[in-house]
């Protein structure tokens, strides 16, 4: 026996979880590199081609960096790891960018604002992000984190942070993994999923004894319903449980198959209404 759901009945709804991730310069897919600004036909020296920390030309690391994240200085919303707000600093580059990147595989959908530390052990610095983007080393703005790609970007041309990420380091920060939440309202109405799958219902009859007239009321309906009691001790006559709930697609077929913690009976003259959740 099948019943259509009413879409009305069928909502879903996303929420993000969390996970705090602590990976370091060996973790595998975790790569370090350095950009420079490089002027001039490629080609012409030694310089422009030098590969960086994870084997990448410096010139392409900066030139691909600047052009999707800082081509645009003053108007942070017209290139990509935009939509923070006016709180985002207007970003800016000069002549060289340290990148660490962040594999899919540990940050999920992004990085969660405001969880990023690293600790460069080379530098002796540790930076923090401010969840608007902005990327400190305590009071100076050193660059910034684009959540969505997992870039952590140190932008700063100052002695001390050109070194920055391109040693040893240790980088924390909370994944993010948007899941959704399938909710269907399923209800039975009276009359409905009540029809007995035990055999002997159809070929049985039991019997009502009243003076001296005997009146027979077949298993099959619920003509005695109100009379079983005196015969059926366990009061499960001709009333199904319910163990199980399956909902199909408009070709039949299965797609999620819901247990309950107990069985529940169907009763004919009560509609019994069942939640069922799955998150994907």
């Amino acid at each position: 026996m099948f019943k259509t759901v009413d879409p009305a009945d069928y909502a879903i709804r996303p929420y993000r979880v969390y996970k705090t991730w602590t990976l370091n310069t060996g973790s595998e897919g975790v790569t370090a590199d350095e950009g420079l600004y490089i002027t001039g036909s490629w080609g012409n020296g030694v310089t422009e081609v030098t590969n960086s920390v994870s084997g990448r030309y410096k010139r392409s690391v900066f030139d691909q960096v600047k052009h999707c994240y800082y081509e645009y200085s003053g108007s942070p919303v017209n290139v990509f790891g935009g939509g923070l707000g006016q709180a985002q600093m207007t970003r800016s580059i000069e002549t060289r960018v340290n990148v660490i990147s962040i594999p899919t595989r540990y940050m999920g959908t992004g990085i969660r604002p405001n969880s990023v530390t690293v600790t460069d052990e080379d530098t002796a610095k540790t930076y923090t992000d401010d969840g608007y983007g902005n990327l400190h080393d305590g009071v100076t703005y050193v660059g910034n984190v684009f959540y969505e790609h997992g870039l952590i970007v140190c932008v700063h041309t100052g002695s001390e942070y050109t070194g920055s990420f391109l040693g040893a380091f240790d980088v924390e920060f909370d994944s993010t993994l948007t899941i959704y939440e399938h909710e269907v309202f399923c209800t039975v109405g009276e009359g409905e999923f009540n029809m007995s799958t035990n055999p002997t219902s159809v070929t049985s009859s039991v019997y009502k004894i009243s003076g001296s007239q005997q009146e027979q009321y077949p298993l099959a309906s619920f003509s005695a319903y109100d009379y079983s009691s005196s015969i059926d001790v366990t009061g499960s006559y001709l009333a199904p449980y319910i163990t199980s709930i399956g909902l199909y697609d408009d070709d039949l077929n299965l797609v999620v198959f819901a247990k309950l913690a107990r069985p529940i009976k169907s009763l004919p003259d009560f509609p019994i209404n069942f939640i069922v959740r799955w998150d994907t």
